[in-house]
């Protein structure tokens, strides 16, 4: 019988060895149709509230709720959102102190968190979908009557306390914080929060925030999940039981007027970090999507970049190096290259980083370097629409920026209509480097030792001295 089993595997081997190899170029797949979904099928408005559902199949699901609420609009100044958020999960409720609320949420493997920056405040549950509507009732008492238990707020303050206290341990922080206090010079967008302003924040001020978050903040909600449309209707008509009218809130615009070129911060290191650019778009306009297919060629394309080609790999002057246009719907981003490098290196690397982003202005840039950069982007779209998850939080941000529903539908033809000399037109009509303001990270004795490169010195340069300390003043002068 073995001998019969072997004879036999010994002949369907034999067979198997005897076909012809296939090339991967003679496989053959159908065709796959893939459109990007609309995002009118998923929104629905309920009690004047815009909510994105998606159905599926996994027994879980995740609400979220995101609201226009931040400091960018004045709200929550001096450490109140950053408490807001970490303590209206953790504080409790009106009815459970926090060690029940904990409780309440590990037994049923209920997941309540909130998050945010400066322009929203996000708060999400999620969980197994048979513990949908008892998780949508903690999150209405969570939002009707938070607690904000003290002993957790002086905690929380603790915690803030100590993570200002240690902020400029590393160079790139500081580099940051510093960057904005240069670009938008008296401004709240470049302020810092002080252990004494922290300290001043009471449950009252957190409650103030939360009021006013819920009762007139826009809010959009998003919903995926093995739940029904009418669990959702019910669970939002639960959470926002009030009619709410709500106000947009007014936007604090800083200033763009740099009124320094050159911004050292002494810091006691040997290398130096750089960040140099000016300022850029407020979204939405016409020129971003022109500069982010030419910003892909300058330095945020990988190894293949300009800026990486020349600064990284034939010159050798700094591991990372990279540059930025940013998306900002609110007020100006920026237009950067950042690195860092040996401080003896501080005028080669920022001068032939400047040189660089001139030259690759004046290039002629071919048709196929731009449409390489251009079906990147487009191929990257379906990663945004990989679930229903995916597509209503997508949807959800999308309309909480203010674009309009077609904005991702329209998007593969906006880009494909964008041609090689309208890409070189724009970057050059915007980009100034002769106007380029920078802010330096170092340690000033030795990064004004080093050597002048092509009639670059920073030490010639008038620049500014500051000290970590100092960054704690309001404006930069």
């Amino acid at each position: 019988m073995n001998y019969l089993k072997k004879l036999l595997w010994i002949t369907l081997a034999s067979a198997a060895l005897a076909q012809p190899a296939l090339h991967p170029d003679s496989l053959a797949f159908s065709s796959l149709k893939w459109e990007i979904p609309d995002g009118n099928a998923y929104r629905s408005v309920i009690k004047g509230i815009p909510t994105y559902f998606a159905q599926e199949k996994l027994p879980i699901f995740t609400l979220q709720l995101s609201f226009k609420a931040g400091e960018l609009y004045g709200q929550g100044e001096n450490g109140t959102a950053q408490l807001y958020r970490s303590l209206l999960r953790t504080g409790g409720t009106k009815t459970y102190v926090p060690s029940q609320l904990d409780s309440i949420l590990d037994l049923y493997a209920i997941r309540l968190s909130v998050s945010g920056d400066e322009s929203k405040t996000v708060v999400t549950v999620s969980g197994l979908s048979d513990q949908f509507d008892r998780a949508v009732t903690i999150l209405a008492e969570l939002l009707a009557a938070p607690r904000f238990d003290e002993k957790r707020l002086a905690r929380d303050k603790s915690i803030l306390k100590e993570k200002i206290g240690h902020r400029f341990d590393n160079p790139g922080p500081v580099m940051m914080t510093a960057w904005k206090k240069l670009l938008y010079p008296e401004s709240k967008q470049a302020s810092l929060l002080s252990t004494e302003s922290v300290d001043k924040v009471s449950a009252a001020d957190l409650k103030q925030f939360h009021q006013q978050m819920v009762s007139y903040a826009p809010v959009i909600a998003a919903c995926a999940g093995s739940i029904s449309k009418k669990q959702l209707d019910g669970a939002i008509k639960k959470l926002f039981p009030s009619t709410r009218t709500a106000k947009e809130p007014v936007v604090i615009v800083p200033d763009l007027n740099p009124t320094h070129t050159l911004v050292i911060v002494q810091k006691p290191i040997n290398q130096a970090y750089i960040i140099t650019g000016q300022a850029g778009l407020k979204r939405p306009d016409d020129r971003y999507y022109a500069l982010t297919i030419f910003n892909e060629i300058l330095g945020a394309g990988g190894f293949n970049s300009r800026l990486v080609t020349k600064v990284r790999s034939d010159a050798g002057l700094t591991y990372s190096i990279s540059s930025s246009v940013e998306s900002n719907y609110r007020y100006n981003g920026s237009i950067s290259a950042s690195l860092f490098t040996k401080s003896e290196s501080v005028n080669h690397a920022l001068g032939l980083t400047v040189e660089t982003i001139k030259n690759t202005l004046a290039e002629t840039l071919t048709d196929e370097e731009i449409n390489e950069k251009r079906y990147s982007f487009i191929a990257s779209l379906p990663s945004s629409f990989r679930s229903g998850s995916d597509i209503v939080s997508t949807y959800q941000e999308n309309e909480l920026l203010g674009r309009p529903m077609d904005h991702y539908r329209n998007y593969p033809k906006v880009l494909e209509e964008i041609t090689t000399d309208q890409v070189m037109k724009t970057a050059r009509a915007t980009i100034k480097p002769e106007s380029f303001v920078t802010m330096i990270v170092g340690d000033t004795t030795e990064l004004f030792k080093a050597p002048a490169w092509n009639g670059v010195n920073i030490s010639t340069m008038n620049p500014l001295i500051l000290t970590e300390e100092s960054l704690i003043d309001f404006n930069v002068k």
